[in-house]
């Protein structure tokens, strides 16, 4: 049972490549699990990242003539340049490909794990491993779709929002009156959110959030202020509202751009109310917006999704060697459901820390323009987590954007699309690859970082169990984060188990003894982890008991059996002097003594659960009446002692004469009292010669009569002539 413990942090180890808890501390290196291109000759591209509910790591984007070697395309709607790709959770094999239409430009899973995919095709909705079209709607040339967990989807296609019925049929569609760049469907509370900006006048864009009813009525707004509102507050710094996303923890995230400073833009008010300030979470120069210029910075927030008020929210710039504020962007953004916050996109120099970043190791090389990072922050935006780029050692990654970013069972994944130079070297860190090498143009490009050890598999297969022959045996595992179990036989005679594929199988113990070795593997998605179990089957054994006296018509003498592991006794009698036998299917079984001197011989045959029998015997020995002495066990010397007789006879012949003998008096004076009674008192004495180490034995008998006949036994009793004899030895 130990071993489970061993093998998950093996296993461990062996997904993340470091020690999992560097995940959810601030670390300057990613730990990632691999790190990989994935593309031919053609321009490829990575749109949108999932992780399903079986732990498969999903790509949706656009491969130009490619299909990845080994595998069997898929294809949907016709196929196409479009693909779904899904990777085991580690990033290091590949599940399945599938081509839908031209492109693929968004993805996003509902609550069962089923996917949502659009683009040029339109919109389709797949079972979980993209093998099976669900339904298919045509709205148009889609750029962004969301679904809820309950299968409501939306997709937006240019600025207006189509909302769909879990099954497919058309529910409503709305114009949005200004740019739409983005759309999440908030299920939970029967919401479609979309984020853009509405160019107000030529020298002014302002970000807006809106929530629509699934009907197309509006439910609220954020952000969206007058003109006059934002000129007056003097905030005229460009916004717009870029991506938008509903977190495995139900809150809304959005990310947005500011042309300049927080503090002279919208970010820096309530978004329901501009003349009310909000100070989001800073903790160093990276997400305090001063000393900063006309660039392109970063603003994103946790908000209520059904009111839209800010909860939480955080500045994100770069910094020059300078000092001054620099640009950087956000493509995507998403949350798990502990409220840690995911958010990728491209940036120019640079991040803190930026020379010593690692990618599984691996140090970062240099500074390009446009490079994509990917940043974590904690649920309190109060540490960041790991940011980065992946620029390969000693060149750079400019013009590669990080584009998709999603999370679950402790995973993240990370999708970039990688653009060579026209001139030059570029290339990004590649970790345990599948394609270690860009193969031509543009590249698609996963990453895969395990960041949660709460979601670390452990299984256990229950304690070791010890049986009989026929038993009815059922193994139980218990585990963490697991999905599925598979149990296998690994040692003993082999037996049949019934529901392998439970956490609690169960099959019949072997005839035979012996040590039987049982291996459960418990799985979350390509993940697994193994813990044995051994049942040992134990032979069974009888027992007839003691051989026994008794006296004549002696009633009720009983026959005891025991053992290990038996389910039934039989009795019967095979020598002397025939009696009837009572309860002589029981364990105990009784009897009547006759009235004649003999020897009586009882076998007693003992069933298991598997049938095998086994036999014990004993013999009752029958006499006129019983000679018993209650034992005295020691006496000191110069005390009196008393033996006293609990013999048996017969009612109708009771014992009528008693008489005490001293058989052996092993050197001692023995002095008797009274000898022809029931009870007889002696005194011991030494003699002066007797050593002190002596231990001598004083025995007695006693001859006991009725009208039937006499019997006779004997007893012995230790003289205590010195403490040695009775106190432990001290060393010293």
């Amino acid at each position: 049972m130990q071993r489970c413990i061993v093998l998950a942090l093996m296993a461990a180890l062996l997904l993340s490549g470091s020690v999992l808890a560097q995940g959810l501390a601030p670390s300057n290196n990613l730990p990632v699990s691999a790190a990989t291109y994935l593309g031919g000759a053609g321009s490829d591209r990575a749109n949108a990242m999932a992780v399903g509910l079986d732990g498969a790591v999903i790509l949706a984007g656009q491969f130009e003539g490619y299909t990845p070697p080994g595998i069997t395309p898929i294809d949907l709607l016709g196929g196409g340049t479009g693909a779904i790709v899904r990777f085991d959770n580690t990033g290091r094999s590949l599940l399945s490909f599938t081509r839908i239409g031209g492109q693929v430009n968004d993805m996003e899973l509902d609550g069962a794990g089923r996917i949502l995919v659009c683009g040029d095709f339109g919109l389709a909705l797949l079972n979980a491993t993209a093998s099976e079209l669900i339904w298919t709607a045509t709205p148009g040339d889609s750029k962004k779709c969301s679904i809820g967990n309950e299968g409501t989807a939306a997709v937006l296609v240019g600025n207006t929002v189509s909302v769909f019925h879990s099954d497919g049929s058309p529910r409503a569609n709305w114009q949005i009156d200004r740019v739409a760049q983005n759309v999440a469907v908030a299920g939970g509370n029967s919401l479609v959110i979309v984020s853009g900006y509405e160019q107000k006048s030529s020298q002014l864009q302002v970000a807006y959030l809106q929530a629509w009813n699934y009907d197309g009525t509006l439910a609220w707004t954020s952000y969206d202020f007058a003109r006059s509102a934002v000129e007056g507050a003097n905030l005229g710094a460009d916004t717009r509202g870029e991506v938008v996303a509903i977190g495995q923890d139900g809150k809304l995230y959005f990310a947005g751009t500011i042309n300049g400073g927080t503090g002279a833009s919208i970010f820096s008010r309530d978004p329901k109310d501009i003349s009310q300030r909000v100070n989001g979470v800073a903790t160093d120069r990276f997400n305090t917006p001063s000393n900063v210029g006309s660039v392109k910075m970063t603003w994103y927030g946790r908000y209520n999704p059904a009111d839209g008020t800010l909860e939480l929210g955080q500045s994100l710039l770069t910094r020059l060697s300078s000092g001054r504020g620099n640009s950087i962007a956000p493509r995507e953004i998403t949350a798990d459901a502990q409220g840690r916050v995911f958010l990728v996109g491209d940036t120019a120099c640079c991040i803190e820390n930026r020379n010593d970043r690692q990618v599984g190791g691996v140090t970062v090389g240099n500074y390009e323009g446009g490079e994509g990072f990917f940043l974590a922050v904690s649920s309190d935006f109060q540490q960041r987590l790991i940011w980065t780029p992946f620029a390969q050692p000693d060149i750079s990654a400019g013009g590669s954007p990080a584009t998709g970013v999603a999370v679950g069972d402790g995973l993240a994944a990370i999708g970039l699309t990688f653009n060579p130079p026209e001139n030059g070297t570029r290339g990004l860190i590649t970790i345990e690859a599948l394609q270690p090498q860009p193969a031509g143009n543009a590249e698609a490009y996963v990453a895969v970082w395990r960041y949660d050890e709460a979601t670390m598999l452990l299984v256990d297969a229950g304690s070791d169990q010890t049986v009989f022959p026929g038993a009815e045996v059922t193994l139980q595992a218990t585990g963490q984060n697991i999905t599925s179990y598979s149990w296998q036989q690994r040692e003993g005679p082999t037996v049949t188990l019934e529901g392998a594929d439970t956490a609690s199988p169960s099959f019949i113990a072997p005839a035979e003894a012996g040590t039987l070795l049982f291996e459960v593997t418990g799985s979350n998605g390509g993940r697994t982890i193994a813990d044995t179990v051994a049942v040992t089957v134990q032979a069974t054994t009888v027992d007839a008991g003691s051989d026994l006296r008794v006296y004549f018509n002696q009633e009720d003498v009983e026959l005891v059996g025991s053992g290990s592991g038996i389910v039934s006794y039989a009795w019967e009698q095979t020598d002397g002097p025939d009696v009837t036998l009572r309860n002589a299917d029981q364990r105990v079984a009784l009897f009547d003594a006759p009235a004649v001197t003999s020897m009586l011989t009882f076998r007693v045959t003992g069933r298991d659960a598997a049938q095998n029998e086994l036999t014990d015997t004993v013999s009752v020995e029958v006499l006129p009446l019983l000679a018993e002495i209650e034992p005295l066990f020691r006496i000191r010397p110069g005390v009196v002692g008393q033996l006293r007789s609990r013999s048996q006879a017969p009612a109708d012949a009771p014992i009528e004469g008693y008489l005490w003998q001293l058989e052996d008096d092993d050197g001692l004076n023995v002095e008797l009292g009274d000898t022809t009674g029931d009870t007889l008192t002696f005194t011991v004495t030494l003699p002066q010669m007797l050593a002190q180490s002596d231990a001598p034995v004083v025995t007695f008998s006693l001859t006991v009569t009725s009208t039937l006949g006499s019997a006779t036994t004997t007893s012995q009793v230790l003289v205590q002539t010195s403490e040695l004899n009775y106190l432990p030895r001290v060393r010293r």
